[in-house]
């Protein structure tokens, strides 16, 4: 009599953890679907904490079940981590740097101070606080190209770039709020695409007892993703970095590789770039791709003081 409300909890986990592989593989289009999938690691963890707990209960039917759930929810994210190249080296490679700034000063600041010994080619950010120029003046001279599109652009993109453009200019994209900018620096003979992919998931509303994700909200990132990927593609040698609200084994940025890009991990699948003080395991949001024939290699930086964390891409064309 006693063990009856530990079966029933072992119970409740498997069929639980059941109906959401059922809804991730068997109906991967839904929005419901993308949110257990972007939530597929921490689903991954909780479950082998939940078989944990019934082994050392000794449901051992239910902890196996568990423990099954859990490596199947794994896959994917383990999946996404291709393997890291060599470091390039030489003339021919280029340094771009990427943080979306969260609209903090001291995190603009930070990064600006971290970029000192890395020097860069290429820094880009999203989310600038309000009057960063004046703010950043004397480090602001360092670059002679700036892709900005004013204090309007809701998505407070701006591109950096050491030497002067020969292009530059934004990829509007309905309901994308202006979400991409792109850059041609005459030095490098590439195309560096930024995007700031819209936010589709949304769990504080989990809090008020609503769905936490939303189909439209999830239409307009992908639309963006796919407008971006589309810019760096046609590119000649095309760069396509920046925080994609999606994590690497959601369909969205599998669905780059298709228009011709790679993505590189700056990372295992563990690591975050989002959520950057928490300790637990967060999301890997911000990504970088280059062309399939590119030699890249990228990193994740220390905190800035934004809830991201920087991206290093070194490619070599």
């Amino acid at each position: 009599m006693k063990s009856e409300p530990i079966v029933s909890v072992g119970t409740s986990v498997a069929v639980g953890i059941g109906l959401v592989l059922v809804c991730m593989y068997v109906a991967p289009h839904l929005a419901a679907s993308a949110f257990l999938s972007f939530m597929a690691l921490q689903l991954a963890l909780g479950a082998a904490f939940a078989g944990l707990l019934l082994a050392v209960a000794r449901q051992m039917r239910s902890a196996a079940i568990a423990a099954c759930f859990a490596g199947v929810l794994a896959a994917p994210v383990l999946q996404a981590s291709p393997s890291t190249q060599a470091l390039p080296a030489g003339d021919g490679s280029l340094t771009v740097l990427w943080l979306n700034a969260q609209h903090r000063p001291v995190s603009v600041e930070r990064l600006l101070r971290y970029n000192e010994h890395l020097d860069a080619d290429i820094i880009a950010f999203a989310e600038m606080p309000v009057n960063w120029e004046n703010r950043f003046r004397q480090a602001l001279a360092a670059f002679g190209c700036r892709e900005w599109r004013g204090e309007e652009d809701g998505e407070r993109i701006v591109i950096l770039s050491r030497s002067e453009c020969v292009g530059q200019g934004a990829h509007s994209v309905p309901g994308g709020r202006d979400a991409i900018r792109w850059i041609a620096p005459s030095e490098t003979g590439v195309d560096v695409v930024a995007v700031h992919a819209p936010r589709p998931f949304h769990p504080g509303r989990l809090a008020q007892l609503q769905a936490p994700w939303q189909a439209p909200a999830l239409a307009r990132r992908d639309r963006v993703i796919d407008a971006a990927a589309q810019r760096a593609a046609t590119a000649d040698a095309g760069i396509l970095i920046g925080d994609f609200n999606a994590v690497p084994w959601g369909r969205a940025v599998r669905a780059i590789k298709m228009a011709g890009l790679k993505r590189v991990a700056c990372g295992a699948p563990w690591h975050t770039t989002w959520r950057a003080s928490h300790a637990l395991p967060g999301f890997a949001i911000d990504h970088a791709f280059v062309p399939e024939t590119a030699t890249a290699q990228c990193m994740i930086g220390p905190d800035m003081g934004s809830d991201h964390r920087p991206i290093v891409l070194r490619v070599s064309f």
